[in-house]
């Protein structure tokens, strides 16, 4: 059970909070000046609860009143049991050293607008957990995770519909997933609607335009802090083959053809203010690639959108590069693209257009709408 508190205490105290039979563990700070009752807002996995607390000299809980402002997301146990033939199952994916709680905010508003909207029968969203403490052993382990908990998640069923969102490196753990599942012929039981990638590296993690000095030290820091998936975002992975992301690309692969029978593939990526994925390689971009039209925009948050025909041939590169060799193979497909713009000193725009946070990041709430 994940408890998180974000005030300011003083003097320790543990708390024990029990909801919906489940006994959570919580610890806060009582501040210096005592006053009663005392009033949190506790994160407890998909919903926010509002726990009044007895006297600070006491150890129970006086009492608990229930405030959701995000439905608690379903559990693997909860999709299978409400999976039927012909349904529809959105996958969520986080990144690198995420959880599922950073997808929260999106998934439960695509839930709920799902339910709203849904004339293809029953939608169901699951944000998968499996690689929780699992993100630095490579893309493709955090890929095999993923593929094996879908294939249990569908055992049994034929006719439904199958959709991957996913963000940041959550992008490419779905990507390594599919192709996992085309190996196994699953496509063929399970119908591939939309894959939806959020700041997603997919030619890694260097940039056009940075410096020598630049690229080095990033690629030193993700390289080390990131192990075997930094060495695969660095490219360095080659151990007398090629690297896994430019694999991961070729036309003739299990991944590129599995991506391929997705009957949407949507790109979301950060102009500016990203400082985990750069904007080329989170929009395939190459030489030549024009501006989108303006879908959005205010203070907050510009949106331009376009479509990439996998028929455009004015776009160029310098194809012996591995980075952009990936995007020309990957270009090879059609995509849409919005590209996002979050201006702003402090803004940290790799989380923003998610709300990994419920504040500040609300800009992201005007992103939902490219979603569904």
């Amino acid at each position: 059970m994940f408890v998180e508190v974000k005030m300011t205490w003083r003097e320790e105290v543990i708390y024990e909070a029990q909801f919906q039979k489940i006994v959570v563990p919580l610890r806060v700070f009582l501040p210096a000046t005592e006053k009663v009752p005392i009033t949190l807002d506790i994160r407890i996995l998909g919903g926010y609860y509002e726990f009044e607390l007895a006297h600070p000299t006491s150890t129970k809980i006086r009492e608990v009143s229930t405030l959701t402002a995000v439905p608690s997301l379903p559990t693997f146990t909860d999709i299978r049991s409400k999976m039927s033939d012909f349904c529809h199952v959105i996958i969520f994916a986080h990144g690198w050293i995420g959880s599922s709680h950073d997808l929260e905010e999106l998934s439960g508003s695509l839930y709920k607008h799902s339910e709203q909207v849904s004339k293809e029968g029953d939608v169901h969203v699951y944000v998968t957990t499996v690689n929780h403490d699992q993100t630095t052993l490579g893309i493709d382990k955090g890929g095999k995770n993923l593929a094996n908990e879908i294939l249990e998640l569908f055992k049994g069923y034929n006719g439904c519909r199958i959709s991957f969102i996913g963000h940041s490196m959550g992008g490419l753990f779905a990507r390594f997933a599919i192709g996992e599942l085309e190996k196994v012929d699953f496509f063929s039981k399970v119908k591939p609607i939309n894959y939806v990638c959020i700041a997603t590296p997919h030619s890694g993690v260097g940039a056009i335009g940075w410096n020598i000095y630049e690229n080095h030290l990033k690629s030193t820091f993700t390289g080390y802090a990131m192990d075997k998936s930094g060495r695969q975002l660095n490219l360095t992975d080659k151990d007398g083959h090629i690297p896994l992301l430019l694999e991961m690309s070729n036309t003739g692969s299990c991944y590129y053809q599995g991506l391929e029978r997705f009957s949407r593939r949507l790109l979301l990526a950060n102009t500016t203010n990203d400082l985990a994925v750069h904007y080329e390689s989170a929009s395939l971009f190459l030489i030549g690639d024009s501006e989108g039209d303006l879908i959005y925009g205010d203070d907050s948050i510009v949106m331009r959108k376009k479509f990439l025909s996998a028929n455009d041939k004015s776009t160029i590169g310098d194809s012996t590069t591995d980075p952009v060799a990936i995007r020309q193979n990957l270009r090879t497909l059609d995509w849409t693209l919005v590209s996002i713009t979050v201006p702003g000193m402090f803004a940290n725009a790799h989380n923003d257009i998610v709300v990994r946070r419920k504040t500040p990041h609300s800009v992201g709430y005007k992103v939902f709408q490219q979603l569904n």
